[in-house]
């Protein structure tokens, strides 16, 4: 402390020493009252007046009760009393300046967690909290998400804060290798941007409108004191923008802040509602959190539904005999009258999923289609394949460009390049809701329309039959086209060729084999025909006229982990002549038992293993569409 404050504490004194108790109890609430009421930054220096004034004060009240307590001869209460009166106004004080207070506080700010950095603007302390959003594991310098208590927020910067000590400038570090600052003018919300050799970041404190700083050098440190005035007189000025409450950054990438507010979704006759009711907790800290969608509750006719939903989507559909029957959230069914009478709290639920686990669906837009009837838009994904070379172990989909520049080998060979356009697949679903509830599988209740994009009088469908079993990704259908063409039992895996006269589709095969027959219905001359060869599983990617693009499954490759560099590699491929087993037990029916087995006989040396499906990669050309030629690079195709 300077002799300034010194002498404020000794001018205290005397009032709370030879003023009547009576008295000083209001002196000390006026000089309270006082501290609480010094708002702007600008008279801090008042606020500390008023606090060492109490300070003096409260000191000579407890040298009065002493005294006093001491010429009766109450020793103890000469102790006791003085001491709990300091400590009382001490807890009162502590309480008020950690609300109001205008000066500096030690301490600093942790990831998720408040922590006091500075002193308040606007009467109040100003505290901040930052948001770790880096990934260590990706070596990136740490960035985040900072929130002021003054309600101004900035992302994508630094987590090292420091904060003016009368609370007008808090200065940041930026995210970026190249390092550099921001400093933040409160009072006027604006921000600078400043690089590194424009302001060291070894910031001692920032007072009196300057920074003062540390340069470290090979001979030593050094200390600079620099004029904000100054350093920002031939900086751009960054506005900060009201929105919703919050002050943000006015760059060219911000976006509004959502406001995710409650949403309502009424059956057609408006007889029942579903509302999504949003849980605002979590965004109360950190205004970004906005950028995801929050947590819903869901009411249906103010009754809480046990579950809890990001999105928004919902759709109701009736029932022959009832309005609001079924109800669809998300990739969710619920029949709300399972009993026929209209019980939400004993609703059945049932999931809304791809129908086949090959090819896999992504759901799209859902609606009424009549009386207990969903109709579901839905695009079919890819099987993922390696650009670079023919064969890769790949388990999982990819859901493509719809228009693409693509490259691959022509029919002898040699590299091209084309532009793909319409390369998406789509389709409809139609549930049927009360045999999808009564039967309990959506497949069997699913009517599958198979879009063509190019030629819509050219239709198909797809009719359920019994599938083949848990162990096997997929399962048959009946395919009736407009051309009066039957192709006999299918899978779902289709594609229609660009000019949207051809149709490609997959003859299905029971267990112990594996569908790999491609079968072509021409809708112009309502034929069919069979390519040859046979290419277990296949999983169309692009049809012309003129060419096939596709994947096919070889076999499985299992990999084991024993230790550093100790690794082997094994495939099995389903047209071995030595190979024991059938193709459907190789590629589906025995693959997990496989990897429990490979997996518990690694783990016991230390290890972890794999097994993984082969895919390959080929193309198919006119006029026979007999030789697939490997796509993938010059040295691996």
């Amino acid at each position: 402390m300077k002799l300034r404050h010194w002498l404020l504490i000794v001018a205290g004194i005397p009032g709370g020493l030879f003023v009547p108790l009576s008295y000083g109890l209001f002196a000390g609430l006026a000089l309270l009252l006082g501290y609480v009421a010094c708002h702007p930054p600008r008279w801090a220096g008042l606020q500390r007046a008023f606090a060492y004034l109490f300070g003096g004060l409260c000191t000579g009240a407890g040298l009065q009760v002493l005294a006093g307590y001491g010429v009766r001869g109450h020793l103890l209460s000469m102790i006791i009393a003085p001491v709990v009166l300091w400590l009382a106004t001490a807890v009162i004080f502590s309480l008020l300046r950690d609300r109001y207070s205008l000066t500096s506080a030690p301490g600093c700010g942790a990831v998720t967690q408040p922590a006091n950095s500075g002193s308040g603007y606007g009467g109040h302390r100003i505290t901040w909290q930052f948001h770790d959003n880096s990934n260590a594991w990706w070596d990136e310098p740490s960035h985040g998400d900072l929130v002021f208590s003054n309600r101004c927020a900035f992302q994508n910067v630094g987590p090292s804060v420091k904060i003016a000590d009368d609370g007008r400038y808090a200065v940041m570090s930026l995210s970026s290798r190249n390092g550099g600052t921001l400093l933040v003018d409160f009072e006027r919300h604006l921000a600078y941007a400043l690089s590194a050799s424009d302001l060291p970041w070894e910031i001692d404190a920032i007072n009196d409108g300057r920074i003062h700083s540390t340069v470290s050098s090979l001979s030593g440190t050094e200390p600079v004191s620099l004029d904000i005035d100054h350093l920002i007189a031939e900086q751009p000025a960054i506005p900060l923008v009201e929105d919703d409450g919050w002050w943000l950054l006015d760059d060219a990438q911000r976006e509004p802040l959502p406001r995710h507010d409650a949403v309502s979704v009424g059956s057609s006759g408006g007889r029942h509602t579903l509302i999504f009711v949003p849980d605002r907790r979590p965004l109360r800290d950190n205004p970004f959190l906005r950028f995801d969608p929050p947590s819903y509750a869901l009411l249906v006719d103010s009754y809480l539904l046990d579950i809890e939903t990001r999105h928004t989507s919902a759709c109701w559909i009736d029932s022959a005999e009832h309005e609001g029957r079924f109800l669809v959230i998300g990739e969710r069914l619920f029949d709300l009258m399972p009993d026929g009478v209209f019980a939400p709290a004993a609703a059945r639920e049932l999931p809304l999923t791809s129908a086949d686990e090959f090819p896999h669906a992504s759901l799209g837009e859902m609606r009424a289609g009549g009386p207990g009837m969903l109709l579901a838009e839905v695009a079919l994904l890819q099987r993922s394949v390696a650009h670079d070379r023919a064969e890769s172990c790949q388990e999982s989909s990819t859901y493509p460009w719809d228009e693409e520049e693509v490259d691959y080998r022509d029919a002898d060979g040699q590299p091209q390049r084309r532009m793909r356009t319409r390369i998406e697949r789509h389709a409809l679903y139609r549930i049927d809701l009360a045999a999808c509830f009564k039967g309990g599988e959506q497949r069997l209740a699913t009517v599958i329309e198979l879009k063509n994009r190019a030629h819509p009088d050219y239709r198909a469908e797809l009719f359920p039959l019994p599938g083949y079993g848990p162990a096997t990704p997929y399962a048959p259908y009946r395919c009736a086209t407009s051309c009066g063409v039957d192709p006999g039992p299918v899978l779902g895996e289709f594609i229609w060729s660009h000019c949207g006269r051809y149709l490609a589709l997959v003859i299905a095969e029971p267990p112990p084999a594996v569908p790999g027959t491609i079968r072509i219905v021409d809708f112009a001359t309502a034929t069919w025909r069979d390519l040859p060869g046979h290419y277990p599983l296949p999983g169309f990617l692009w049809f012309t006229a003129d060419e096939l693009d596709f994947t096919f499954l070889r076999g499985i490759c299992e990999t084991r982990y024993e230790g550093p560099g100790n690794f082997t590699e094994r495939c099995l491929l389903v047209d071995d002549p030595a190979l024991t087993e059938t193709p459907h037990d190789l590629l589906f029916a025995g693959i997990a038992a496989r990897r429990q087995a490979l997996a518990a006989a690694c783990r016991d040396a230390g290890g972890h293993a794999s097994v993984l499906r082969i895919v390959r990669h080929g193309m198919l050309f006119a006029p026979d569409f007999a030789r697939p030629v490997e796509q993938g690079s010059e040295e691996n195709a």
